[in-house]
């Protein structure tokens, strides 16, 4: 989701408007950028799913940042669900789907 963050910088001034934490997304594009997060990733952490970098919003789209409402087994369901039919097409749904939230 490279594309996405250098995306997100170049156009930052029109995100000041229609994201919640503008300033907090762009510090987040930027962690994206340099390979420090991803944008989308597991909610909770386990041991048998392949690893990825600590995310910006979980696979369920709720923002790490935010309590997380569902239990720990429906997350991690959904994780195993996530990285087991994972596409990249889906990531920018999501993306797009959660967009004012991507300062969360």
């Amino acid at each position: 989701m490279f594309s996405v963050s250098l995306f997100a910088i170049i156009t930052f001034p029109v995100h000041l408007v229609f994201v919640k934490k503008p300033f907090t997304f762009f510090v987040n594009c930027f962690a994206v950028l340099f390979a420090q997060k991803t944008w989308i990733g597991y909610a909770v952490t386990a041991k048998n799913l392949p690893s990825l970098r600590h995310a910006v919003i979980a696979c369920n789209g709720i923002p790490l940042s935010a309590k997380q409402p569902l239990p720990a087994e429906s997350l991690q369901m959904a994780d195993q669900w996530y990285a087991r039919d994972y596409d990249p097409v889906n990531d920018l749904r999501l993306i797009i789907k959660i967009y004012r939230h991507l300062g969360g």
